[in-house]
């Protein structure tokens, strides 16, 4: 595992340290207390990307700023470059972009390999407010016309509107947030089966079977990403994460706004859905102020 840069140690470096620490005693507390049926190794890891230059794992959750942590792995290449000799690529989302990088699926490897990473790597991952995780994927995904989300537009739209066929969405107003979440809390008992951008932790990262050196919040993300840089090598390239993620950008305070006019049965069948999410990372399911 790589060591710490001993010029970055600050006061604040070392609070984070003691916050992780934290985070850890209460995941595996209560892990404890959940029971997963067992997955082979390969499909644990399916989310996860590994370098094997710079020698760490990440867990990529989708609207958990894994954007601009794709964007920082790739501009930290380049230190010490000026921006005319910088290559940057437009679209983060593809294989090309993650080779070009230096990443790979970690369940590309075999069996024994993934535990060598596993075992010797540093690996990371991230989580925000599961309220505000859903808020945020419905705001980019489905609140306007996306051509890589029309099917599951259509489907929530034909399946929970009213006279769905003569109030067809415009591109500017697709899928409604009450639409979004009754759609969601239908799937009540598969979670594992939902997309990756409103899948729960639990079947994105395996957190329980999953031992991960650190555990970043986006809430506390300025703080937690100073050492997951400096784990990753890439303090030289920034010294502090990107704005605008100095605390999340859609707070608890946002979502409860728009969770206000849900049923209370269907926002008890969502949160049936992400409890463990709220269990494992110490949120609170409660949705008031």
């Amino acid at each position: 595992m790589h060591t710490t840069n001993i010029e970055h140690v600050t006061d604040e470096y070392r609070d984070t340290i003691k916050i992780q620490k934290r985070r850890h005693l209460h995941l595996e507390e209560i892990c404890e207390s959940i029971n997963h049926p067992k997955k082979s190794l390969h499909t644990l890891v399916n989310r996860l990307l590994v370098d094997d230059v710079r020698r760490f794992i990440w867990c990529v959750v989708p609207k958990v700023a894994c954007t601009t942590w794709k964007r920082i792995l790739e501009i930290s290449l380049y230190v010490g470059k000026t921006d005319d000799q910088r290559n940057l690529s437009e679209d983060v989302h593809n294989i090309r972009f993650y080779r070009k990088i230096g990443l790979r699926h970690l369940d590309n490897y075999s069996t024994e390999e993934i535990q060598y990473r596993l075992d010797n790597y540093f690996s990371f991952m991230f989580v925000r407010d599961p309220y505000a995780r859903l808020l945020s994927a419905w705001k980019d995904k489905l609140k306007n016309w996306r051509s890589s989300f029309r099917q599951t537009g259509m489907h929530i739209i034909n399946e929970y509107r009213y006279n769905s066929r003569e109030n067809l969405a415009e591109p500017s107003d697709f899928v409604q947030f009450d639409e979004f979440i009754r759609f969601l809390a239908d799937k009540e008992k598969r979670g594992s089966a939902l997309n990756k951008h409103w899948k729960p932790y639990e079947y994105l990262c395996y957190p329980c079977e999953i031992k991960y050196d650190f555990i970043g919040k986006l809430e506390t993300m300025s703080e937690d990403a100073k050492v997951v840089l400096d784990k990753m090598n890439a303090f030289e390239a920034f010294s502090e994460f990107p704005a605008p993620y100095h605390g999340a950008q859609t707070s608890r305070n946002d979502a409860l706004r728009y969770y206000a006019n849900i049923s209370q049965d269907v926002l008890r069948r969502l949160r049936d859905i992400y409890y463990n999410d709220f269990l494992l990372f110490d949120y609170n399911p409660d949705l008031k102020a």
